[in-house]
């Protein structure tokens, strides 16, 4: 009889049956946790779109405030496993909360808008769209030539070039809704005028977004059909676009012109402004310069004129304007900065009390009437009319000095004393001339009358007329006594007065004054010492 063979204790063992399947349902539950099955704390996410569509994913860290963490990429119609929690979901201008839940499968849609150009974009053509993408990050995205959106959600506002467009999205559940626009096209054209680098600007003309678009002439900017204002150097045109139209704008062409006589440094350094033409009230053109502008009605003012030109110019049209100018000279030397421009000149039109125009001596004055009359600053009333179709001018002016004399003749007082024009090229008359204190004043060039009414207190009470000719020359002063009437009570006043201010010598006084101050440094110097001189012998020697 065999006996039973002997195991060391060192030798290994075989599990039983029922040991074998406690470790095989061990390792089974172990591989379903770590795996992609049920039951695991993973979840997915599933957005439906067009093929080849992206967007981002970001897990909710805090939402007050918001805190976003771990980005991620997913892709259309692709499922993209994430940890258990909650996330925003960004697309093109828009963006959705959403909760992953473990072992459970959260849908989404991307509906798609597209947006459809007149024509095939070109490399430097503009479409641009702007929108808010997340409310809650305060997020705005901005597209320039991307002509398609994925789109989450149902409901949109964007921005569409400069128009508001609302976006409604339906559709049953899980279906991709895709909209179309179709799209209008404008641009203004380049011409072999056209200066380089020249830009246009284009505008809604309602008044619910204040936006702009600027694009270069010659290329295409693609707008939601409308109606629109479009400018170019302060020009403007209002345009109305179909659906899918192409306008094409071609720009007119505006010069004003000077004649290459007139120095138009001297009003910067006389007045410190430059000289320029106003366009539509709010644009500056410089003189001599050709401008782009739009087809239709434009307003032009020069330097110092209230009274606009308006010219209607076509497409392509090409209008250069001539500018005439007047310069009232006062024959000040170049130096002498506090008598150049010391006096305000002004233009007048025919049968006009107001001036059109306002400018200073020794400054060109630009205008574009044909029938003008200068008047000058001091001589009020008094005004030279420029010939018809005379382009520059220059006025020489002179001054008048008149010394009243005044007397007290019973029964005669003067009541008024003017300077009347008697020159062709004259008209007008001065206001009323002080009787009882010297009048310096400024006249342009010409022949003129010292006209005197004297009236009569008598029982016949008439009134005569005296009148005295005079001629005022280029740089001259004329000094001119007057023997004017005055009544007892004004002569005694007069008097009076002259004894407080201790003028006995006053017209003297005022003669050396006025050679100090002249503005005639050249040949009054030696009239200017002799007289100082002989004031200064009378006073020592009464």
């Amino acid at each position: 009889m065999l006996r039973p063979t002997s195991h060391s204790d060192s030798s290994p063992r075989t599990p039983g049956r029922p040991f074998r399947g406690v470790f095989a349902l061990s390792f089974a539950a172990l591989l379903d946790l770590a795996g992609c099955g049920f039951g695991s704390s993973y979840g997915y996410l599933h957005v439906s779109g067009l093929a080849g569509g992206f967007y981002e994913i970001y897990r909710v860290d805090s939402e007050s405030p918001m805190q976003l963490v771990s980005e991620h990429a997913g892709t259309f119609n692709e499922d993209v496993k994430l940890p258990a929690g909650r996330y925003l979901v960004l697309a093109d201008c828009s963006s959705q909360p959403v909760r992953v839940y473990a072992g459970k499968r959260e849908k989404l849609v991307a509906h798609q808008i597209n947006f459809i150009p007149a024509m095939a974009p070109g490399e430097d053509d503009k479409f641009s769209i702007q929108c808010e993408r997340a409310e809650k990050t305060r997020s705005r995205q901005y597209f320039s030539n991307r002509f398609s959106l994925s789109m989450i959600g149902e409901s949109h506002d964007i921005l569409v070039g400069m128009v508001p467009l609302s976006l409604q999205f339906g559709g049953s559940s899980g279906d991709v809704d895709i909209k179309s626009h179709l799209l209008s096209a404008i641009k203004v054209e380049s011409t072999p005028e056209t200066p380089p680098d020249l830009s246009y600007f284009v505008s809604p003309t309602t008044d619910l977004v204040s936006v702009t678009e600027k694009q270069d002439f010659g290329k295409w900017l693609f707008l939601l059909p409308g109606d629109y204002e479009v400018e170019v150097n302060g020009t403007k045109m209002l345009v109305s676009l179909a659906e899918g139209e192409k306008r094409v704008i071609t720009p007119a062409f505006i010069k004003v012109e000077t004649s290459p006589k007139i120095d138009l440094e001297l009003s910067s350094q006389i007045r410190g402004t430059p000289l320029f033409v106003e366009v539509n009230d709010g644009h500056w053109f410089n003189l001599n310069e050709r401008y782009a502008v739009l087809p239709g009605k434009t307003m032009l003012r020069l330097s110092g004129s209230n009274q606009p030109k308006e010219v209607e110019l076509e497409e392509g049209e090409i209008l250069d304007l001539l500018a005439r100018s007047v310069v009232v000279d006062q024959g000040c030397s170049p130096w002498e900065w506090n008598c150049l421009g010391d006096l305000e000149v002004r233009l007048y039109q025919p049968a006009q009390p107001f001036p059109f125009t306002t400018g200073v001596t020794d400054v060109p004055l630009l205008f574009f009437e044909p029938e003008v009359f200068v008047g000058v600053e001091g001589s009020r009333n008094i005004r030279h009319r420029i010939p018809r179709g005379e382009r520059d001018l220059e006025v020489h002016i002179g001054y008048l000095e008149i010394i009243p004399k005044p007397l007290h003749i019973k029964g005669q007082i003067t009541d008024l004393l003017r300077i009347e024009a008697k020159d062709p090229t004259l008209s007008g008359v001065t206001l009323d001339i002080a009787l009882d204190r010297p009048t310096r004043m400024p006249l342009v060039t010409g022949q003129y009358q010292l006209a005197q009414y004297v009236m009569s207190t008598g029982a016949d009470g008439d009134r005569r007329r005296s009148s005295q000719l005079l001629r005022i020359g280029r740089d001259q002063t004329v000094t001119l006594p007057v023997q004017v009437y005055l009544s007892e009570k004004r002569m005694a006043t007069l008097r009076k007065s002259l004894a407080n201010n201790g003028s006995k010598w006053q017209p003297t006084r005022d003669r050396v004054l006025e050679c100090l101050f002249s503005q005639q440094f050249r040949a009054l110097w030696i009239t200017c010492w002799k007289t100082m001189w002989r004031v200064s012998k009378n006073n020592t020697n009464p």
